[in-house]
């Protein structure tokens, strides 16, 4: 009973690491893609202990840098500056299509003297004309509806941003393809 019991539990190992590959390679067969969306699954199957020529290889999954840069910002942190970093994630990600999930930014503020929301990014999104590449239609924190694209392609969990001592991250969730700030 123990012998069947191994087999089977092989078999469905095996299966389900060629379907993963046949997905890859997949991928990489459609020619004029930009899909990402397998690229963990890509990642899973080039880690796995087999030999290197049945592991698949997909260039647009090699190109996304998925580092985190931790800085200090000692200057004055405004809604812009905080922008700037927040459409650096966001091109980082491919605008959004990039299959990986990843910390952009590890923001250190040693003191943020005006306050910074999720209303007054917006804002500055909204002068600065960049609701097209970033929307954000929708506050989190107030609840309400904003006049900044069609989606709601960040996601803002810090709160208000003021004081000493303060750290931002900024993170890309490649499931629900937006910009995280926390």
């Amino acid at each position: 009973m123990k012998g069947i019991a191994f087999t089977v539990i092989t078999e469905i190992i095996i299966a389900i690491i060629a379907i993963g590959i046949f997905l890859v390679l997949l991928q990489t067969l459609i020619s004029g893609t930009n899909n990402t969306s397998l690229c963990p699954l890509y990642h899973g199957l080039r880690a796995l202990p087999i030999p290197e020529y049945l592991k698949p290889y997909n260039p647009e999954c090699e190109n996304v840098d998925a580092t985190t840069k931790r800085l200090i910002l000692k200057r004055n942190v405004t809604d812009e500056l905080l922008l700037e970093f927040i459409m650096k994630c966001w091109e980082k990600s491919d605008y959004g299509k990039a299959g990986v999930d990843m910390i952009c930014y590890e923001l250190f503020l040693p003191d943020v003297k005006t306050q910074i929301n999720e209303t007054t990014l917006t804002e500055v999104l909204i002068d600065k004309e960049l609701c097209s590449k970033l929307p954000n239609n929708f506050l989190e924190v107030e609840g309400k509806n904003f006049e900044c694209g069609k989606e709601n392609k960040l996601l803002w969990k810090i709160g208000n941003i003021k004081g000493e001592d303060i750290t931002v991250i900024i993170k890309f969730d490649a499931f629900n393809h937006r910009i995280t700030i926390v």
